[in-house]
């Protein structure tokens, strides 16, 4: 199924996205144990909320006033939101991965993802793989630019970039929200970098 949403949709939508940025703020100043507490309990409440949202009249009539505009047509009833596998990622990455990695890792899922998004959303003319050229591209460069600023190291950073853009690229396809995939594939391409 094609994203329906319209330019300014997917400018709220990221909007929302890159305002999650706090959560590398918040992992780089807090020590491991507080990291897995706190997104294993966010978890906790967005997996409320996404079941909430299905059988629960009141909950699904405000979902759907605050925030029907912004999701995607798989969202609305059968899938559970980004914000879920979010949040979710960030907890099972706290549970594998050192601070740095985790730092990095959510950045590219936050930055990247976002970037994408918008690019292809507003100059995307080449289709890919459901996609665009441009918007990949957009991925790939802002991936790479992440992972050398966290890493210093450039071979690391083209092998998590393209990694991580073919991950983007394949989730869709794969029915895997890419929320979840790109945080732990980038977690474990640097792991073992």
């Amino acid at each position: 199924m094609l994203n329906t949403l319209s330019l300014k949709q997917e400018i709220y939508r990221k909007s929302i996205h890159l305002s999650s940025l706090w959560m590398v703020a918040y992992i780089y100043f807090m020590d491991i144990i507080a990291i897995n507490y706190t997104f294993f309990c966010l978890s906790l409440i967005l997996l409320s909320y996404e079941l909430g949202r299905r059988y629960i009249p009141f909950i699904k009539t405000l979902n759907k006033q605050i925030l029907g505009s912004i999701l995607r047509d798989s969202e609305h009833n059968k899938n559970f939101t980004g914000a879920f596998y979010v949040v979710l990622s960030i907890f099972l990455a706290s549970l594998l991965f050192d601070k740095q990695t985790l730092m990095i890792s959510v950045s590219i899922m936050l930055i990247s993802d976002s970037l994408a998004a918008l690019i292809g959303k507003k100059w995307g003319r080449i289709k890919f793989m459901d996609k665009s050229l441009e918007g990949s591209l957009a991925f790939f460069i802002s991936s790479f630019l992440i992972t050398y600023l966290g890493t210093l190291n450039i071979i690391t950073a083209i092998i998590v970039a393209l990694i991580t853009t073919l991950t983007e690229l394949f989730s869709k396809r794969l029915r895997l929200d890419d929320n979840l995939t790109i945080t732990l594939i980038a977690g474990f391409i640097l792991k073992i970098a």
